[in-house]
């Protein structure tokens, strides 16, 4: 999961990712504090009532809630069940910050770690956190959205913004061509769903061997902004996990409502 050059401003009209936001305005409660990642009594008290576990007879709904990005602690301290419903709510609220299908970032960071913050992957990558990020990843991510607090991809909050704003990255690297640092060239998607599609591919293999993938396509006789030409030119690995991450942001998609 490495990270090329800045994305473009403007993407072109007929490719969108198919969830779209008006510019978020994102306020954090006056009564938490966000110097240091701790929140005080009444936010913890608001947010301990939002957590209560729900009756097993019925799923729960998943709410997108506006809450704190610096309540680390106090998630990590929940009950398992009740720290990946904080998770959610959390990854929720940053998709519709990052203008990404809350569905989708989901779908994501359960296919990635199951919503398990402290996450190490066992590839040889050291992949971690949430979004399973590479340090290098999550480094540059962090300059690109200039986050001031210290890089900590165990720290829920954190990794969840630098992981669904690098999806958010990735949308817009495969919107328009992009030149990427091994003189490689993104193509546009086709469409929407070419498009998110490119971008998942992209957050598993890498956007280079994506742009890789695309250009052998094109070299033989398919569209290179279609996924279902590109697919076969990706790593068995990478077409799994496009399925995987398709098939399961549908059944996260029935439990967000507005």
């Amino acid at each position: 999961r490495r990270v090329s050059q800045a994305p473009p401003e403007t993407p072109p009209n007929d490719i969108m990712a198919r969830y779209k936001f008006p510019e978020p305005t994102l306020k954090l409660p006056q009564s938490a504090l966000i110097s240091d990642g701790r929140i005080e009594e009444s936010s913890v008290n608001e947010l301990s009532e939002a957590a209560k576990p729900a009756s097993l007879a019925a799923p729960s709904i998943l709410k997108a809630r506006r809450i704190s990005l610096h309540e680390a602690e106090y998630i990590e301290k929940l009950p398992k069940n009740e720290r990946n419903e904080q998770i959610k709510q959390l990854i929720t609220t940053l998709g519709k910050k990052h203008a990404v299908d809350p569905a989708l970032s989901l779908a994501v960071a359960s296919a990635e770690s199951s919503f398990n913050p402290n996450a190490v992957s066992s590839d040889g990558y050291n992949s971690k956190g949430l979004f399973q990020l590479l340090d290098s990843t999550g480094k540059d991510m962090a300059n690109r959205l200039d986050v001031k607090a210290a890089y900590n991809p165990f720290n829920p909050s954190q990794n969840a913004e630098l992981g669904v704003g690098y999806l958010r990255y990735l949308h817009d690297i495969f919107s328009e061509e992009t030149e990427l640092p091994n003189k490689m060239h993104t193509t546009p998607a086709a469409n929407s769903s070419s498009l998110e599609k490119l971008a998942v591919a992209a957050f598993n293999a890498g956007e280079g061997r994506v742009a890789s993938a695309q250009t052998r396509a094109k070299a033989a006789g398919g569209n290179p902004g279609s996924y279902d030409d590109i697919r076969s030119y990706l790593p068995d690995i990478t077409q799994q996990y496009v399925d995987k991450v398709m098939a399961s942001r549908g059944a996260f998609e029935s439990r967000i409502i507005d």
